[in-house]
């Protein structure tokens, strides 16, 4: 589905991103793991066009992104939670969800077209507070209303930048629990977060960044059965 070969990325002239390559198949969860500043949000700029790849290739579905502006890119069916949640916060919840809304059907769509009710549906509080403003919502509800705008563009590969960074531990386990929904349903995720205990209980497979390199690969039994790797590049 998303396949990155070798891609090397700069900021100005600052190179963040060395040969990264990683894949994401169809129905797949994976994560993308490392310490902050070692190039996770950065990969997820590649792949969405924020910045651009000046090596490798980015794929997706058989077609290549390189060049792409990112509305085309998105438009091809990637929908991107970003770091920050980034919600407008002068437009109302339903006014957040429907801004950037993509029709689908379901041969396209994992597990079904998604609406505002499935939205709903999935997170009740964003029906409570349909009307509120985006920055009247907690922290909580704003990742929610991000992680629903995302699913409104009926994506087939849904990335999420710090899923649950900074956020209660009552509104973690919620997201986590989504996460775990939406996999059940066949939606394909590619996911940055640093709890270890949780990605390794729902996601496929694993890559791990260092300093903008690719250090290891693997699914979740070979990490739980590493704490070597896990403390040299995860801090555990």
């Amino acid at each position: 589905m998303l396949e990155l070969s070798g891609i090397d990325a700069f900021y100005g002239r600052s190179q963040a991103l060395f040969g990264m390559s990683l894949s994401v198949e169809a129905g797949q969860v994976v994560s993308l793991m490392g310490r902050n500043g070692m190039g996770k949000t950065t990969t997820i700029r590649s792949i969405m066009g924020l910045i651009d790849a000046r090596a490798g290739e980015i794929r997706f579905n058989g077609q290549s992104l390189t060049g792409l502006p990112p509305y085309r890119i998105a438009q091809m069916g990637l929908g991107l939670v970003p770091e920050g949640r980034q919600i407008f916060p002068n437009l109302t919840v339903r006014e957040n969800l429907v801004a950037t809304a993509r029709k689908s059907t379901q041969k396209t769509t994992p597990g079904g077209h998604w609406d505002l009710q499935r939205v709903y549906d999935l997170f009740p509080r964003l029906s409570e507070r349909q009307n509120s403003m985006g920055d009247q919502l907690s922290g909580g509800e704003q990742q929610m209303l991000a992680i629903g705008r995302a699913l409104m563009t009926n994506p087939k590969l849904l990335l999420l930048d710090e899923a649950t960074e900074g956020l209660a531990p009552l509104i973690r386990t919620e997201i986590w629990s989504c996460l775990t929904g939406l996999k059940a349903v066949g939606q394909a995720i590619l996911v940055i977060d640093k709890n270890v205990d949780a990605l390794t209980a729902i996601c496929d497979r694993h890559f791990i960044v260092e300093k903008g390199h690719l250090v290891w690969s693997g699914n979740s039994t070979e990490l739980r059965a590493n704490p070597d790797i896990q403390h040299q590049y995860l801090g555990i």
